[in-house]
C-alpha cells in the first residue's frame, strides 16, 4: 500500500501573523463560521488561511539534533527489530 505523503496535513512553523492564527483558532468565531457556512468551506477555507500564515520552521542546532538521536537510539533499534528492518527514513 503506498501512502500520499503530498499533501500536508498538520502544517507547523511559526505563524507569520499571531492575530491570524488567534482568529483562527478563536473557539467563538469557528463555531459561529460553522453555524452559517457549509462544514467543508468552513475547513478548506481554514486549512488555506492556516498554510498561508505558516512561517518557516524553526531550524534545530545540531546539538540538539545530536541529543535527540542519542536519545532515541534505542527506540529506533527497537523499531528496526519490530520491523526486521531499518525504517526508511534512517536510509
Amino acid at each position: 500500500m503506498r501512502i500520499n505523503t503530498s499533501d500536508v496535513r498538520n502544517r507547523s512553523g511559526a505563524p507569520k501573523s499571531r492575530w491570524i492564527a488567534g482568529t483562527l483558532n478563536n473557539p467563538s468565531l469557528r463555531r459561529m463560521a460553522r453555524a452559517v457556512l457549509p462544514a467543508a468551506f468552513v475547513a478548506r477555507v481554514g486549512a488555506r488561511a492556516t498554510e498561508l500564515n505558516a512561517g518557516a520552521k524553526p531550524v534545530l542546532d545540531e546539538q540538539s539534533r545530536a541529543f535527540i538521536r542519542e536519545r532515541i537510539a534505542p527506540d529506533l533499534q527497537r523499531l528496526a527489530r519490530l520491523l526486521d528492518r531499518k525504517p526508511v527514513w534512517l536510509d
